[in-house]
């Protein structure tokens, strides 16, 4: 507020932290003490001498839980000169520290003189702005729009100082620290994607506005009823949320099953999917039938999901779809839901589904690796799991030597290169010295890894044929295309498919 010492940073926090490091750095490179004296006065204000026991108050003031870190490793006189262990600090300290030693590196290697004129130099020519406003409303209006440079206005730092707004004065610092306690556990960029679901939850069309501007507009309880929007709305997606994200807490809490597809939709490329999942789980998590519901709402959804992403559906399509299944949530009991036709892939869309399965996968991209790990997950009954590393190859290579030409004619490299009959996953980069190898070779010395096996199912029953040639590639085409019949309940498109080839 205007005439008061203590301010508000509304925009600029970073240049100001970053700034505090660096006359903290060269404070803690001088030598003299008047001239350290001077510089600390950038980082504490002048102690008072009427007051015994008077150290001075820093002028910066960091997030309440990275005070005791920020005092520690760079307010605090020759703070910055102390060895200090990175690895054991975490968040925002651990960046603190990380700058100052960056910065540290930097400024040893001028002379003091030189240090001296840089603090003249930032004295005389860094300007701070002040902008005063009378009250908190005015300060968030004026955070919409400062924020020009420095880290990114996300779409929730402006929903979070609208919400704030609306509380009263002594309930704003708690739920700001559970806002902030929220985002950490998500993540920043996802929290803003959770709130677009939220929205999604309860609009139930393409948004045609940003989050931002839409947002109060389609949540009926925000911002007018801040705490029942906390309590009642985010905090259950949140819960939901950073639940199904985590493979093992989701296993703990809802079993093998459930953790299994979770995974396998969280390998789908866009994020459309997510509002039916979070609906379903904040308006059923109760029953205490709800485990065997959710799985078989999953069993069905995730198949829907697939068929979307398989034949590359546009996201207008997508959106229509989960809308279509939250609609139904609010009709229908969860047992009729899991029958009813918004779940449904029907005969024709079985049958395009398949045509592409059977197509050059590969070329595929997106789809590829995910549909290889969900086949790949089944043969191992749900019990495998992935890291990032995993790479799709070819037994057949792209670009086949000798060995490899005299076996297969141009015609048939063209028509099974690509294929998943002919694609095994592996544990490590692609080596485009294996295209040279023979089929024993690869299967021995790349397939099988470097202690003789491979974890993955699709992988070992390539290891375990004699040989690979065009009747291997069409026994196995044939039996993956069975396989993700099973799986995804398209016995009936199959066999329509088959008939017409």
């Amino acid at each position: 507020a205007p005439g008061l010492p203590r301010s508000e940073v509304i925009d600029g926090q970073q240049r100001l932290t970053t700034l505090t490091i660096l006359f903290s750095v060269v404070r803690d490179l001088l030598s003299e003490t008047a001239k350290r004296s001077h510089v600390d006065e950038f980082v504490t204000a002048e102690k008072d001498p009427m007051k015994a026991g008077s150290t001075g108050k820093v002028r910066l003031q960091v997030r309440e839980k990275d005070r005791p870190g920020f005092a520690k490793h760079i307010q605090n006189t020759g703070a910055t000169a102390k060895g200090v262990d990175i690895k054991a600090l975490k968040g925002n300290v651990r960046r603190f520290a990380e700058n100052a030693i960056v910065l540290r590196k930097r400024l040893s290697k001028m002379e003091e003189d030189e240090l001296s004129d840089l603090v003249t130099f930032l004295r005389d020519n860094c300007w701070l702005v002040v902008v005063e406003v009378v009250d908190a409303s005015s300060a968030r209006r004026i955070f919409q729009v400062l924020n020009a440079r420095g880290l990114d206005l996300s779409p929730t730092d402006i929903l979070k100082a609208e919400l704030l707004d609306h509380l009263p004065d002594d309930g704003q610092d708690e739920a700001a620290a559970q806002w902030d306690a929220w985002e950490e556990s998500v993540g920043r960029s996802s929290y803003a994607q959770l709130f677009a679901h939220i929205r999604m939850m309860h609009a139930r069309e393409k948004p045609r506005t940003a989050l931002e501007d839409g947002f109060a507009k389609d949540v009926g309880d925000f911002p007018d009823k801040p705490q029942q929007f906390l309590t009642a709305t985010l905090e259950p997606v949140v819960s939901a949320y950073t639940t199904l994200v985590d493979r093992a807490k989701t296993e703990t809490l809802y079993g093998e099953k459930v953790a299994s597809l979770m995974a396998s939709l969280r390998r789908v490329d866009n994020a459309d999917w997510w509002p039916p999942v979070l609906q379903f789980v904040q308006k059923y998590g109760d029953r205490s039938d709800f485990i065997a519901i959710f799985e078989s709402f999953l069993e069905r959804f995730e198949r829907l999901t697939y068929y979307l992403f398989v034949t590359r559906q546009r996201v207008g399509d997508r959106i229509a779809a989960s809308a279509r299944v939250l609609d139904a949530m609010d009709k229908e009991e969860p047992e009729d839901i899991v029958k009813a036709n918004v779940l449904m892939v029907g005969l024709k869309r079985q049958v395009e589904m398949i045509r592409v399965l059977d197509g050059d996968l590969y070329r595929m991209s997106r789809v590829c690796r995910p549909v290889l790990l969900r086949l790949d997950e089944y043969l191992s009954d749900n019990a495998a799991s992935y890291g990032s590393t995993v790479s799709v190859e070819h037994v057949l290579p792209q670009t086949p030597s000798k060995t490899w030409t005299q076996t297969f004619t141009a015609e048939e490299r063209e028509e099974w290169t690509h294929r998943v009959g002919n694609l095994v996953l592996l544990t490590r980069n692609k080596n485009t010295q294996a295209n040279i190898k023979s089929f024993d070779d690869k299967k021995t010395g790349y397939f099988a890894g470097k202690n003789g096996a491979t974890s993955f199912v699709l992988t070992q029953e390539v290891v375990k044929h004699s040989s690979w040639d065009v009747p291997s590639l069409e026994q196995r085409q044939w039996q993956s295309l069975e396989r993700f019949a099973t799986i995804w309940k398209l016995e009936k498109g199959l066999e329509s498919f088959m008939q017409n080839q």
